[in-house]
Parts: C-alpha cells; sequence; structure tokens
C-alpha cells in the first residue's frame, strides 16, 4: 500500500486479508504484512467504521466521521422550525 503512494515504508504489521472474526484463515495465503497506519486503515474499513480521507475529520465519502457531528447523531431529525405567524389585522387579509 505505501509502495502505491510512493514511498518505502517497514511493514511492522500482520494483516489478515479477510479477518478472522470474518471466517478468514491463519494461513500465510490470507495474510500480508502492512505498516501501522495501513494496518489501522483497513482494519476499520473492514469492520465498517468510516476513515479520515486526507481531510481532517472527513471520510472517503465525503460525510463527517465525528460521533458528535449532527449527520452521526441518532435520534430523530428535528425539523426546521417555521416561523412566527403575524396576526391577521382587523376586518381579515388585505
Amino acid at each position: 500500500m505505501c509502495l502505491g503512494l510512493g514511498r518505502v515504508t517497514e511493514a511492522t504489521r500482520v494483516d489478515h486479508i479477510k479477518p478472522l472474526d470474518h471466517g478468514g484463515s491463519d494461513e500465510d495465503s490470507n495474510t500480508r504484512n502492512l505498516c501501522q497506519p495501513h494496518h489501522l486503515e483497513v482494519t476499520a474499513e473492514q469492520f465498517g467504521h468510516q476513515v479520515a480521507a486526507g481531510m481532517r475529520g472527513v471520510a472517503r465519502n465525503g460525510r463527517p466521521i465525528g460521533l458528535d457531528h449532527a449527520w452521526n447523531r441518532s435520534g430523530p431529525i428535528r425539523a426546521a422550525r417555521a416561523p412566527p405567524r403575524l396576526p391577521t389585522p382587523p376586518g381579515g387579509r388585505k
């Protein structure tokens, strides 16, 4: 993965291509060696977590990854408040 970005980095982690938790095997054909940052990125993606992509706090699809961001909060979506109604003038609307 680092070579694809044009850099050479020491591979310090053994990564399971298909994670053991997803039914992958512990055989050499299912492993590869990655640097720590790429291992964290791949693992997060394999388990359904969003990963920041270049811009701070933004996933590859452009959505914010912060749990406190309104797009990521659970619960009902609050509708925008309607503007207050003005009183009807005496004699009806004109």
